[in-house]
């Protein structure tokens, strides 16, 4: 009875294959969606509480003084970091209407108009070349009419010059009430913002020695030529107001700072015939240290290290040795050492420590002089957490480096960026290029010609682009980095990967492109032409490594970026890219032959 029943039994429909390609394309979209939402939502977050915390500690305006040009010139500033504003005051003796006050990109030379641009030349004319200049003026016929404040820029100028180029400055305020003339001084007091308020007509005021020019005139009404005593200029640290350098026309200036520790180090020095004063400038609040080796042996050994401790607030010297569990204690204080400034920079998150030595090896029998000749091997080291006011263990925060005065490029920096060109070339170039078209194209290019052992038109694509081009670029950067890394450090320290995370991924790297090459060779022996079998366990393997490099290979690029403070147009143009690629792969579906296109495909294979 049953069996006579079961025709009358009528079972659901099933969905058509459309339909259900079309479910599962909208569940495949919606849960992509949903994902990409919430890891923007959660980036989001994330970033609003490291950079808009709930409150932020105030910090006190840091103020100074300087008395300038044989006593004439009295002026005081008051530096505000949460503002990022300075505000200049004082007075100067002079029977004229007006003072002008600015920033210069050149040194200048005390009570001069002189500047030097670079060791070697000599003097030129004028400090208002290039130099952002506000002048204060008030009416001295008129003493009730207000005083009033104009920016002008050196741009173009020319020695004899009377006057810079007018601009517009709205970002520079001038205090009225506080700026007029009384008996013999034209008091003053005007306030600007420390970066640059004008594009490329103005100069930005800078956590290190600012180039400070002034001019005056006695009996004029108005700006104009100054005359060869109402003139001259000085540098200051505004941020460390105690920081008088001793600066004379032999002394010499780091052109801009060594970047070090990816970013999270600066160092820039100074020096005449005699002395060398060091700025070292970390991102934390701990202990900095830095020191002197005789050559490039392992590790910390033989260092001379001068160090900073703000728990102790003083400058301490240590020996290291072969001997040293930790950091040794201080050894007797280095008379001939001198410490010249510490203090913490909120805008820019960095403690700035700045000390002075001889160039020449002091009396201490474990110092090492400066060589102004050959190179330098110099270690520098800092506290791994702020809470590390005293000195301790460093962690990663350690770096020992070659250092040559002489200005020319060594050649060992042209292999490190023949080594960063080959790894972007490589993997954000080829790689993903090859990995698009395994993805995509397998329909597209779908034909068979004979190419790979007659494989279809993609796979011999791929297969070229990998094996032959990423592959070799991967393999040629990794030898121009070890020779680079053989120049500077010893034979012990080259294969060293746990310095710094960016080589041991790369070193990880390295080591799974030789496995993927042979994953990818069995996965091609063991191809089914026909489809009927699918893929192979050993190529869903070598798809999924692949893609894991992939991402790896990105994100050891931007490590490598960091390391040797890359431009700005580098990190714009890898993160548009990496943007491009990752949406591509999240929102496009892979590309599947259809069995007809199989069919076709077969027919053309047995037709060649």
């Amino acid at each position: 009875q049953t069996g006579r029943n079961l025709h009358r039994f009528k079972f659901p429909p099933r969905p058509s294959r459309l339909l259900q390609s079309r479910i599962s394309s909208f569940h495949h979209i919606t849960m992509t969606h949903i994902f990409s939402a919430t890891t923007f939502v959660l980036i989001l977050i994330v970033t609003l509480l490291a950079y808009c915390p709930l409150s932020r500690a105030q910090n006190p305006a840091i103020t100074g003084s300087r008395i300038l040009n044989n006593g004439t010139f009295f002026l005081s500033w008051s530096l505000d970091p949460e503002s990022e504003t300075i505000t200049f005051s004082g007075k100067v003796r002079t029977s004229g209407c007006w003072l002008g006050l600015g920033i210069a990109p050149h040194r200048v030379w005390e009570n001069s108009d002189k500047v030097t641009e670079k060791q070697g030349e000599g003097p030129f004319n004028v400090a208002m070349v290039n130099a952002a200049i506000n002048v204060v003026q008030v009416n001295c016929k008129e003493q009730e009419q207000p005083a009033v404040l104009q920016n002008f820029y050196g741009k173009d100028i020319q020695y004899g010059d009377t006057k810079p180029n007018l601009v517009e400055n709205t970002y520079s305020t001038l205090n009225v009430d506080k700026t007029y003339r009384e008996d013999e001084f034209l008091h003053f007091e005007l306030t600007r913002p420390l970066a640059k308020s004008i594009d490329n007509q103005d100069q930005d005021i800078v956590d290190g020695l600012n180039n400070l020019i002034f001019a005056f005139r006695d009996g004029s009404d108005s700006f104009g030529y100054h005359g060869p005593q109402s003139r001259g200029g000085i540098q200051i640290n505004f941020w460390d107001p105690e920081w008088e350098p001793q600066i004379t026309a032999d002394t010499v200036f780091s052109k801009e700072p060594l970047n070090l520790l990816g970013g999270n180090l600066l160092l820039s020095y100074m020096y005449d015939k005699t002395r060398i004063t060091f700025t070292l400038e970390a991102k934390t609040r701990g202990w900095i240290g830095m020191g002197m080796k005789k050559d490039n042996s392992p590790g910390m050994i033989n260092a001379y290290l001068t160090v900073f401790e703000p728990g102790k607030r003083q400058m301490s010297q240590h020996v290291l040795t072969e001997r040293n569990v930790g950091f040794p204690p201080a050894v007797a204080p280095n008379p001939e050492y001198s410490f010249d400034g510490y203090h913490f920079n909120p805008n820019s998150g960095r403690s700035v420590f700045r000390f002075s030595r001889p160039i020449a090896a002091s009396n201490a029998k474990e110092d090492v002089p400066v060589n102004m000749k050959s190179t330098n091997y110099w270690l520098i080291a800092h506290a791994s957490s702020d809470d590390q006011v005293e000195i301790a263990n460093h962690g990663p925060n350690r770096i020992l480096f070659p250092f040559d005065f002489d200005p020319t490029t060594p050649w060992y920096t042209i292999l490190e960026w023949a080594h960063g060109m080959c790894m972007v070339g490589a993997w954000m170039i080829f790689a993903v290029g090859a990995t698009f078209i395994g993805r995509f194209g397998r329909a597209r290019l779908n034909g068979r010609g004979k190419g790979l052992r007659g494989c279809c038109f993609w796979f011999v694509t791929h297969h070229t682009w990998m094996m032959m081009v990423t592959a070799f670029l991967t393999i040629l950067g990794f030898i121009f980095i070890l020779i680079r890394q053989s120049t500077v450090l010893p034979f012990s320290q080259v294969f060293n990967v746990w310095d710094h995370p960016h080589t041991l991924m790369g070193f990880i790297i390295i080591l799974t492109v030789v496995v993927q090459g042979i994953l990818g060779a069995v996965a091609g022996i063991l191809y089914d032409r026909t489809g009927r079998r699918g893929p192979s366990h050993v190529a869903v393997v070598h798809w999924y490594i692949g893609r894991v490099l992939l991402v790896c290979s990105f994100i050891n690029i931007y490590l490598g970026m960091q390391l040797v403070n890359a431009h700005i147009a580098s990190y714009v143009f890898y993160f548009f890219w990496t943007a491009f690629v990752g949406s591509v792969f999240v929102f496009q579906k892979p590309s599947v032959a259809t069995p007809t296109e199989r069919a076709i495909n077969d027919e053309e294979e047995r037709l060649l």
